[in-house]
């Protein structure tokens, strides 16, 4: 080889040397800086992601709740003004039904009856269903409370009688076949398991 050839050789491969130092100076450590710099969007989503998912402990369990007993009926006395009003309400809801009906009226009533009229009102609706025809004329009647009296109250022994005045409307077939009469009542009391029921109805002549 020549010394032409060898010079040659020489200044190629101190440009090479020139060229990698030069990159590694200002490429190098340009890229690996940048690299370094930025963040790691994954890891920090994945960690944002987390967080705004995660509850506070307090509010994802549940308090211990006691359920309330149960209340029992309150107690407290009831005076013959109170009864009266009582007996009025009865003996509308009593006196107004139809054969229509099936009787509801007498079934709605029971909360507010004794035992014995219980049994009573069980027996008087079974024998009056059984009388009944699917082709009975149409029969309904219908009734007021116009007044209350007290004939009789003595909280101590437990009983009481209410006198209901009332006036009554029967139709028989179509609406427009209406009477129209006045009818009073006795509502009997008795004091049942501490707690005033009627015990009894009974309708006066017309």
């Amino acid at each position: 080889m020549n010394r032409k050839a060898l010079g040659i050789l020489i200044i190629l491969v101190g440009l090479i040397i020139i060229a990698g130092i030069i990159y590694f100076i200002f490429f190098y450590n340009s890229n690996k800086e940048e690299v370094e710099s930025q963040p790691l969007p994954v890891k920090q989503t994945e960690e944002s992601v987390q967080t705004e998912n995660k509850l506070p402990e307090e509010k994802t369990s549940l308090p211990d709740v006691k359920k309330p007993a149960t209340a029992a009926p309150i107690q407290r006395d009831v005076n013959g003004e109170e009864l009266k009003r009582m007996a009025g309400s009865f003996a509308e809801r009593f006196g107004s039904y139809s054969n229509h009906s099936s009787y509801s009226n007498i079934y709605d009533l029971q909360i507010f009856m004794s035992e014995n009229m219980k049994s009573w009102a069980d027996k008087f609706v079974s024998d009056a269903r059984a009388k009944q025809k699917p082709g009975d004329i149409y029969y309904g009647i219908s009734t007021r409370a116009i007044h209350e009296e007290i004939n009789n109250f003595d909280d101590e022994a437990g009983r009481a009688e209410i006198i209901v005045n009332t006036q009554r409307r029967e139709s028989t077939g179509t609406m427009g076949n209406n009477n129209t009469f006045y009818q009073d009542v006795s509502i009997n009391f008795i004091k049942e398991n501490s707690l005033w029921k009627v015990d009894s109805a009974y309708w006066a002549d017309k």
